[in-house]
């Protein structure tokens, strides 16, 4: 932020305010990713196959490419576009770059658009990308230390716990070490236990990428940490090993057995993560092969418990009654795979 302020102390004329103006550019570019922010090489991440490198890093480049085109676009309409036009297992990716970027615009204390973008953003994407697009705006919260209260009145109640959630991957994707060490805790302090079992979902989303893809070092990472974090963290492997369809049937069915009491929560995550691709008609083949080898429930089963279960929650909602809800919601849903 250094940089920013010094740019804006330098610049004073509002004309460099608009979208097209020098400022704005040169605040955008100080913004941008470069193309392999996410590569194994560039991050550290030891390789554990070339076939699942490839496909993490596939899923890497996409929420690169939805970031740095969502930091220079003005047509929402254009983005959506750019998006459906990546591969169908990868759009999603897209979609939460987009959305991290969106909210960092939008924390910086001057405006870059004529109008946010946030907002508008959320509503098109409610339909068929609303937990990504909540998970990406997370990201923003890690990144800044303000607006966030700003931020989280714009997320639909039921979904807020995602943007706790991205942040917690966020932190352990640019620094793995964090996932050992858990959440801040002046965040835990600020917004409770239940924000950091989220980010607790999202370290355990972070190391299917920061360790390769690897399901034994992935449990094994787990097992270093507090058990109490147990449960949430493999509940972020599931959701992560299922969205991003990179892992084979029989590391699948390795990791069902291995993971023991906690496979509830591995297939709560699985299921999180089957629903999100079925709702936005990015569900693959091979997404559903890997739910179902994780659970003894069916497709149709878990789709059915997941939106039965969904709590509905009017705008304004207190954050800690979305955080129960959103709880609750996982917690019947995990009964209900378990005894299916």
């Amino acid at each position: 932020m250094e940089k920013i302020s010094n740019l804006i102390n330098i610049h004073r004329s509002q004309s460099l305010f608009g979208p097209h103006g020098l400022l704005v550019q040169r605040l955008l570019s100080k913004l941008a990713l470069p193309e392999n922010a996410a590569t194994f090489s560039e991050r550290g991440f030891p390789t554990f196959s070339n076939l699942r490198k490839m496909r993490l890093e596939a899923a890497g480049g996409a929420f690169v490419a939805g970031y740095n085109s969502a930091l220079k676009t003005h047509d929402l309409i254009d983005l959506l576009i750019e998006a459906k036009e990546r591969e169908q297992s990868l759009e999603g990716f897209f979609i939460e770059g987009s959305a991290m970027a969106f909210a960092l615009k939008e924390a910086i204390p001057i405006r870059l658009d004529e109008k946010p973008q946030l907002c508008s953003f959320l509503d098109l994407c409610k339909e068929v990308h609303p937990y990504l697009a909540t998970v990406g705006t997370g990201w923003a919260l890690a990144k800044f230390p303000w607006r966030h209260e700003t931020t989280l009145d714009l997320l639909e109640p039921a979904l807020l716990s995602l943007a706790f959630d991205g942040w917690g991957f966020c932190d352990c994707f640019f620094d793995p070490r964090k996932t050992l060490a858990g959440p801040r805790p002046k965040m835990v302090r600020h917004y409770g236990e239940l924000a950091a079992r989220s980010w607790d979902r999202g370290a355990g989303r972070s190391l299917w990428f920061s360790t390769g893809g690897n399901p034994a070092s992935a449990l094994a990472k787990i097992s270093d940490t507090e058990k109490k974090r147990h449960d949430d963290l493999i509940a972020g492997l599931g959701l992560a090993v299922t969205y991003t369809s990179g892992l084979s049937i029989d590391d699948a069915r390795e990791l069902r057995n291995a993971a023991g009491p906690n496979r509830r929560w591995l297939v709560q995550g699985a299921a999180f993560a089957l629903e999100a691709h079925f709702r936005a008609g990015t569900d693959t083949r091979k997404t559903e092969e890997i739910f179902s080898t994780l659970s003894e429930a069916t497709k149709q089963e878990a789709l059915a418990a997941v939106a039965k279960h969904r709590p509905k929650l009017p705008s304004g909602t207190p954050l800690l009654v979305a955080f129960e809800a959103h709880e609750l919601w996982r917690q019947a849903l995990a009964e209900v795979l378990a005894s299916a």
